[in-house]
């Protein structure tokens, strides 16, 4: 798994998330007014905050049959979560979470594909 972000990118605007299966989880996290967009990786699917973990993923490719959705965590205020599933054949799964803290009036786009076939694309 590799992560390119706006501190190697051209594109200061989005992280992308890109496989050795070549499946691409890409999130547009430029922001306006009162909007906090972000990401994180966790052990855990279901989570009641933020978390800052650390883990190396080079082993790691994402299950293109889970996504999920989540938009009634009090954290989030008035926006939402994605969640995507990364497996390993050596190590438990990890769970890559978009989130966007928002009013409700905002939201910033993503897209979760397989070579070029889009799986889901949307707005959190």
């Amino acid at each position: 798994m590799k992560i390119f972000n706006s501190d190697n990118s051209r594109w200061d605007d989005r992280v992308n998330f890109v496989d050795k299966n070549n499946v691409l989880v890409g999130y547009e996290i430029s922001t306006q007014c009162c909007e906090e967009p972000g990401w994180f990786i966790s052990d855990k699917e279901e989570i009641e905050k933020l978390e800052n973990q650390e883990f190396d993923l080079s082993d790691y490719f994402f299950d293109i049959n889970f996504f999920k959705e989540i938009e009634d965590l009090e954290w989030l205020e008035e926006g939402s979560m994605v969640i995507f599933k990364l497996v390993s054949e050596k190590s438990k799964p990890l769970y890559l979470h978009l989130y966007n803290i928002q009013n409700g009036f905002y939201d910033c786009g993503f897209i979760f594909s397989n070579n070029n076939d889009i799986i889901k694309q949307s707005s959190i």
